[in-house]
């Protein structure tokens, strides 16, 4: 897994994260960005304004 702050890099209160996932099994992926985004998600901190799955 990779990830990285791929936008909006100078505003203070507004991120885009970008995460990759890269193996040989569909299931394995999926169960990686789902506890990413669960990650996200459960941080009283952060605001998810959108997900985009490609």
């Amino acid at each position: 897994m990779s990830i990285a702050e791929t936008a909006a890099l100078d505003t203070w209160n507004f991120s885009e994260i970008t995460f990759a996932v890269v193996s040989n099994s569909e299931s394995y992926n999926q169960n990686i960005v789902d506890k990413v985004i669960n990650q996200f998600e459960n941080d009283f901190r952060l605001t998810i304004v959108d997900i985009e799955l490609q």
